[in-house]
């Protein structure tokens, strides 16, 4: 594939991310948690999408952190990294890569065992665990199955996913600069 395919089917993608049912329904997204001496918690006080859409989004979603995908983040850095190096666009790429790494390398409100869980490993968890695969189902069963922690735990994937989505629409912004500036050394 060429540049402009691989960038095109990007856009493609982002556009499903956009018009899912998930994009739809997250304003107002979020969690109550309510706990009565006697009584515990009141369950499903989630809002925001269900979690039928959360696990179609991420279906288009793996296509942007799989490394065999053409339009991973990883790969498409690849592009970027061909501009010359003082390029405002290979710049800004580059910026905005390292920004997503430490978003999804910092961490959740999520605790398990002790240990707060990073938002990479809370959303592959999620993809391996429920999503995909299941090599890691019975984690993520463990996760999910105290108390309140499904509805928080689908409260911080959904804020990771949205924040994800926030990243990749900002890259085709990008590209599509890219593609109608054809970039030139600065």
């Amino acid at each position: 594939m060429d540049i402009q395919e691989i960038f095109s089917l990007f856009d493609e993608k982002v556009q499903e991310l956009l018009k899912s049912n998930f994009s739809q329904n997250l304003p107002g997204s979020g969690v109550t948690i309510r706990w009565n001496k006697g009584e515990g918690f009141t369950p499903n006080l989630r809002r925001g999408p269900d979690y039928e859409s959360i696990k179609n989004f991420v279906i288009t979603f793996r296509n942007f952190i799989l490394d065999s995908d053409p339009i991973s983040i990883r790969n498409i850095s690849k592009i970027y990294d061909s501009l010359p190096e003082k390029n405002d666009l290979r710049m800004r790429f580059q910026d905005a890569r390292e920004k997503f790494n430490e978003f999804l390398d910092s961490l959740t409100i999520i605790r398990y065992n002790g240990v707060k869980i990073s938002n990479r490993i809370l959303i592959d968890t999620y993809i391996y665990g429920d999503v995909i695969h299941l090599e890691k189902h019975d984690e993520f069963k463990r996760w999910i199955s105290v108390g309140p922690m499904k509805d928080i735990i689908f409260n911080e994937i959904v804020y990771v996913l949205e924040t994800c989505g926030n990243f990749i629409y900002y890259f085709n912004n990008l590209n599509k600069e890219f593609l109608s500036n054809k970039p030139k050394d600065n």
